[in-house]
């Protein structure tokens, strides 16, 4: 549930940044990003963890950890659109151009 509240904030301040040229947001944004990802973490941390305990040869129980696993990715990936909807924002009121490099990769200013 922590995931979904946090990538439906993501969502509506990114389209708040992007309808009411709110661009202030973006740090708010880059801060749930990084809350999505901790939980995308721990929630197939503890996927893992059930699965292990399981019986692997229950085939629902099986299909319930993989659908499970797909909806976590899904809300990583809903997290991921709302930064590009940010940076979007951005480009078109500020010409502020959108990396294409992911920020893991990018080099920090010394």
């Amino acid at each position: 549930k922590s995931m979904y509240k946090t990538a439906r904030k993501m969502v509506n301040q990114s389209m708040d940044a992007f309808l009411d040229e709110r661009l202030e947001l973006k740090d708010k944004v880059m801060d749930y990003e990084e809350k999505i990802h901790e939980l995308q973490k721990k929630a197939l941390n503890n996927i893992a963890t059930q699965m292990a305990e399981d019986d692997v040869m229950d085939k629902d129980r099986s299909n319930y950890y993989l659908s499970l696993s797909r909806v976590v990715k899904a809300f990583e990936r809903i997290g991921d659109i709302s930064i590009e909807i940010i940076d979007t924002a951005g480009e078109f009121y500020r010409n502020i151009p959108r990396t294409t490099t992911p920020e893991r990769f990018r080099r920090t200013r010394s």
